[in-house]
């Protein structure tokens, strides 16, 4: 299709050091490469203490060439609601006040929305999106996208990469979806989350899943781990329950304690996430079995360059919605362990890629996974992926053909 005016709306600045905003970034550049002009309306960063003034976005606007411009908006107004969010009310009033945010703005982050309008004339009045797909963290995204879109005369699309069913108290789910009930149309992260959004706002949704950063091809050809001979777990991402984390972590254990007795090569346990406080309490007992290393958050691409030198990728599964971290997985070619067991969706993207998933329930499980990977093939080695079809390009195209058929 010929370049279009798109308007994306998501929660999350995408320079948060943070999945929620992964989503709405990596479209807002995929389809700014492929020749549209694309605004992304975001919160602001933690910090920011000022937004650029519309006569300088009409500027930046008239200028659209190949990058997205990237309006992050900083919360006005709404304290009760804020304070609510946090928790600040005691008992059942803090519950009154949520409740009565959800009843009279159709949300929690009417701050957010509120901080927003300053944009609304120069984005519908000046420069008019053809097409506002917005993508539900919450319903502030969503409030937003359709005031800009009634306000322009333009289509808005509702995208859901969190469950409708998980994120809204279920005496609101019905009544708020109805709200919304104006869409043109509907994309969703993963199948489970179209099967939610069929449940409650009905209609046809199409699946668009998220792409990932494609590595550094220098990078990326790494001829051996950096690690020499050690067998490299990298465990990625937030740790979410204390009982499954005790379980994965117990797997671990034991298959260190024992290939410590057989003298074998070290073994080395790399996190990569933001809870490293909660991982050195649960491994505070483990001596010298096993090497942790804390890395902490690192960008995308870096990230999936990591990856190819593991010997075996590893995530904390939370039971429910969809995990990202199974595309960033899969690109890398090498085999994912995870507990709790993951669903369809992502065992169908390890399919697609020709991994190997080992989807582990039990202490057992893991140990006996790990046994099987121990001795397996270097992370050099590892079987070629048609990364390609998994970038934010490839995506790209797919959500652009969506609103293609709604513009037409």
């Amino acid at each position: 299709m010929g370049p279009i005016k798109i308007l994306i709306i998501g929660h999350c600045h995408p320079d948060l050091p943070h999945v929620c905003g992964m989503r709405t970034g990596g479209f807002a550049k995929g389809l700014a490469r492929r020749g549209h002009e694309v605004v992304l309306m975001t919160g602001a960063l933690p910090g920011a203490s000022a937004m650029p003034c519309a006569d300088t976005v009409i500027e930046r606007l008239a200028q659209l060439k190949g990058e997205a411009l990237v309006l992050g908006c900083l919360p006005r107004g709404h304290g009760w609601a804020r304070r609510a969010r946090q928790g600040r009310f005691p008992g059942i009033f803090n519950k009154v006040v949520l409740a009565g945010s959800f009843l009279r703005h159709g949300g929690l982050f009417t701050d957010w929305v509120e901080g927003s309008r300053p944009y609304w004339p120069v984005l519908a009045d000046e420069w008019r999106p053809d097409v506002v797909w917005a993508t539900f963290g919450n319903t502030a995204a969503w409030l937003i996208a359709q005031g800009i879109a009634r306000r322009a005369g333009s289509a808005w699309v509702m995208d859901m990469k969190d469950p409708w069913s998980d994120f809204i108290p279920a005496p609101m789910r019905r009544l708020l979806a109805a709200r919304f009930r104006d869409a043109a149309a509907a994309t969703a992260l993963a199948d489970i989350h179209a099967d939610d959004l069929r449940q409650w706002f009905g209609g046809d949704p199409v699946t668009v899943p998220s792409g990932v950063d494609m590595p550094d091809p220098a990078a990326a050809e790494i001829a051996a781990s950096p690690d020499g001979d050690a067998f490299r777990l990298s465990l990625v991402g937030s740790l979410y329950g204390d009982d499954d984390l005790q379980v994965l972590l117990a797997g671990i254990r034991s298959w260190c304690l024992e290939r410590r007795s057989r003298s074998v090569r070290p073994a080395i346990l790399e996190y990569f996430g933001a809870e490293d406080a909660r991982l050195a309490a649960a491994t505070g007992d483990w001596g010298d079995i096993c090497e942790i290393r804390m890395t902490g958050f690192v960008p995308p691409a870096d990230l999936a360059t990591r990856l190819r030198t593991s010997h075996v990728n590893a995530f904390v599964n939370a039971r429910t919605g969809f995990r990202h971290k199974v595309l960033e997985f899969a690109v890398a070619g090498r085999p994912i362990l995870c507990l709790p067991e993951v669903g369809a969706d992502e065992c169908g993207i390890v399919r697609e890629a020709g991994g190997a998933l080992y989807n582990c329930a039990t202490p057992a499980d893991v140990k006996n996974a790990l046994d099987d990977l121990d001795g397996n093939d270097r992370p050099d080695r590892a079987a070629p992926v048609d990364i390609e079809r998994f970038s934010w390009d490839a995506r790209s195209a797919q959500l652009e053909s969506v609103f293609e058929q709604v513009l037409n």
